[in-house]
């Protein structure tokens, strides 16, 4: 089964929903994009979501750069999941969203919090790096209970 990933940028929570998928080695094919990727306003990725990766081993499975969301892409997917209602709500003011299987989670992102890329303090980036820790935490969670509902319905 193809797993598609989208959230804003393709530099945070859908690069590591598309890591950690991968680690789970259970079969499936997973890949990520963004809606607003090509923007390119955090690099390849962003820092916190590399010091993740390499945190918990899965700086191997990171695609190497982000990808932009697009229809095409999407329809080569058996489930497409939105990383949050406001990225659902911006993919959908862009494309048609009713040929697609997909899901919608809460998964929030760092803007969410109040944090951008400014420079900040460093009170506020550690308090980005807990933060982004626990977002992923959220996330692996979500995928995991995703993931299990997959194999279940597949048996």
């Amino acid at each position: 089964m193809k797993i598609h990933y989208v959230c804003n940028g393709n530099v945070f929570r859908s690069r590591l929903a598309e890591a950690y998928s991968l680690s789970l080695n259970n079969g499936h094919i997973y890949s990520s994009s963004g809606l607003r990727a090509a923007t390119n306003e955090n690099g390849p990725i962003g820092w916190y979501a590399a010091r993740i990766a390499k945190k918990r081993n899965l700086s191997r499975l990171l695609s190497p750069s982000w990808t932009t969301t697009t229809l095409d892409l999407m329809k080569q997917q058996d489930i497409v999941v939105f990383l949050s209602k406001n990225v659902f709500s911006d993919a959908a003011n862009v494309f048609i969203l009713d040929q697609l299987t997909y899901e919608v989670w809460d998964i929030p992102d760092l803007p969410d919090f109040g944090f951008t890329d400014d420079n900040i303090s460093e009170t506020e980036e550690m308090r980005s790096i807990l933060t982004s820790e626990k977002i992923f935490n959220k996330l692996t969670k979500q995928i995991d209970s995703f993931v299990l509902n997959l194999n279940d319905e597949n048996t």
